[in-house]
């Protein structure tokens, strides 16, 4: 269906549960963003990790470009 909002059915997609939002349910919250022809995936600080104004919330789409709404750069936020 060359769509990233929805599924071959028409049904709206979610974020599936993985690794990530297991292992780090703690320190962030996740959220899918779709769209037709594209898609973001944002990460965003909560608890203890919030204290982390260096990088903060965390992004990334689906050409691959990374984000982050702190203070540092996103070459040091995504290592």
């Amino acid at each position: 269906n060359l769509r990233y909002d929805r599924d071959t059915a028409g049904t709206p997609v979610a974020l599936p549960a993985g690794g990530c939002q297991t292992d780090l349910a703690a320190r962030y919250t996740f959220a899918l963003a779709p769209a037709a022809r594209t898609f973001t995936v944002t990460a965003t600080p909560i608890g203890a990790q919030v204290k982390d104004t260096q990088c903060d919330a965390l992004s990334i789409n689906n050409a691959g470009i990374k984000t982050e709404s702190g203070t540092k750069d996103v070459s040091y936020c995504w290592k």
